[in-house]
């Protein structure tokens, strides 16, 4: 029996379309938009920790809460696929493909919402880190007796690196714990749903991967009070809105699964009227 692909090309198009606009939209807040210049104490120990670098690094970010859950999704349906796969089953690692692009979409869109919604709160509050003097390097000289006390708006940062000191205004919410939590939640509620679609209750192996996915974003979030990068209610809020995005996207927005389907291939009649 032979399969074709069957493209819905306008729900399709629609689709990378609106991950397209998402994903720009991150681009142009990270590259455009200024984070609100506030004022400090200088006596406010929260935003007197040393710099260092951080524990969950960018790339390991993106590798654990972008790259993992996608490969999970298609494992996934690789090994509780559609009737399909048992029929056609040299192909079964396309056809997991194809059955993986709606969860797999919709991931991405989530993402870009949740980007955009701690990018917009980061910039609007424009919170100081707990590293902000030892970046920042404010031309104010606070072993000075007038400056006791008093809220210091008027100041220049004197630091050498331009990006590091626009960073450390944009501490609320935390980022790396929203796409962490995000992640972890949104491919632990894949799985279980995928579980009782096939008649199961959650197996041991998938109550495992669950729990590993979500200790990677507890970690990840602890790294960054731990490195200084965040206050931990910055963190927690991160958090709570990664996972929230999670639940509301992958329980109440359906799958767009009638992108790519396969369907039977008519075969053409050989048969000749002589």
């Amino acid at each position: 029996m032979a399969f074709v692909i069957k493209i819905n090309k306008v729900n399709l198009a629609a689709d990378i379309l609106c991950i397209f606009v998402l994903g720009f939209t991150v681009l142009l807040i990270g590259v455009f938009a200024q984070p609100r210049k506030i004022g400090f104490h200088c006596d406010n120990e929260d935003i007197r920790y040393p710099y260092k670098p951080s524990t969950v690094s960018n790339f390991a970010l993106i590798l654990s809460s972008l790259f993992l859950p996608n490969v999970v999704i298609v494992l996934t349906n690789l090994t509780w696929g559609s009737t399909i796969q048992e029929t056609f089953n040299k192909n079964a690692f396309t056809i997991a493909l194809l059955e993986s692009y709606g969860s797999i979409a919709l991931f991405w869109m989530g993402i870009g919402f949740t980007q955009i919604t701690v990018d917009t709160a980061k910039n609007n509050i424009g919170r100081l880190r707990p590293h902000f003097i030892a970046v920042c390097k404010p031309n104010i000289d606070c072993s000075l007796s007038e400056n006791a006390g008093r809220y210091i708006t008027r100041y220049q940062c004197t630091g050498a690196d331009g990006e590091l000191m626009k960073n450390s205004r944009v501490s609320f919410p935390s980022g790396h714990a929203a796409l962490a939590f995000y992640s972890a939640v949104y491919v632990a509620v894949y799985l279980k749903q995928k579980s009782s679609e096939n008649g199961y209750n959650v197996p041991v192996t998938i109550a495992f991967i669950q729990v590993c996915l979500l200790q990677v974003a507890w970690f990840t979030s602890l790294s960054r009070v731990s490195d200084y990068m965040h206050h931990w209610s910055d963190v927690l809020v991160g958090a709570i809105a990664g996972a929230l995005f999670a639940v509301l996207v992958i329980t109440f927005v359906q799958i767009p699964n009638d992108r790519l389907t396969l369907v039977e291939k008519q075969e053409e009649s050989q048969a000749e009227n002589v």
